[in-house]
């Protein structure tokens, strides 16, 4: 096979994988969309269990006091997007935006969804944005914050992270699926341009030792 052949593949495999990157930050972005859709919802279903399974406590509080927690509810959810952005957005979350890896068969079913198993990492980050309404309750005396609770800290971190079991959406679950099924054809991908490079390098070799 002549270089050129080899630089004409090479070439086609660049292109596939700047393809499936484009698609996979697409993706990323849909994941993104409904992870806001679902820390809002579950951020005042959280705060309305919270007050509903506290009425001692409730009843400590007087009416202003109510109306500021329902008012810095209220603020928080306009947050959202800016949470997730910071938490789950982070490029160490998403493999296309990083190097191919060295061992792609160690890497396969990253992101893949089990049942209710998430990625842990992916699920680690959410924990994260959700933590935030965590903070919030604790303020009023309506959540436990702390090792062992349903709230807890992890160092070096300065708000709450969320410990117990919860559920993502199905618009969640069938975004990461999809970004899946695409990172593991990047690997695949990423693999041949391996095999095609070695195998140019080889020819390379082979001409030089040929023309000595």
């Amino acid at each position: 096979m002549e270089v050129s052949d080899f630089d004409t593949q090479i070439s086609d495999l660049e292109t596939e994988i700047e393809s499936a990157k484009v698609k996979m930050e697409d993706v990323c972005r849909g994941f993104l969309v409904a992870t806001d859709k679902f820390a809002v919802k579950w951020f005042e279903e959280r705060a309305e269990r919270a007050v509903i399974s506290n009425p001692e406590v409730v009843k400590r509080l007087d009416a202003e006091r109510l109306r500021k927690l329902k008012a810095a509810l209220e603020r928080l959810v306009l947050r959202v997007p800016k949470m997730v952005e910071k938490h789950v957005n982070a490029d160490k979350y998403w493999a296309h935006r990083d190097e191919l890896a060295g061992d792609p068969l160690s890497h396969f079913g990253r992101y893949r969804i089990y049942g209710r198993s998430v990625p842990d990492e992916m699920d680690n980050a959410v924990r994260e944005a959700l933590g935030y309404v965590g903070g919030l309750l604790s303020e009023y005396g309506l959540a436990d914050v702390g090792d062992h609770k349903e709230w807890a800290i992890d160092y070096p971190g300065t708000h709450p992270k969320y410990r117990r079991e919860y559920k993502w959406s199905e618009e969640m679950n069938a975004a990461l699926n999809r970004y899946s099924e695409l990172y593991n054809r990047l690997l695949k991908l990423g693999q041949e341009l391996k095999e095609v490079k070695n195998s140019k390098a080889e020819a390379e070799a082979k001409h030089l030792w040929d023309k000595a």
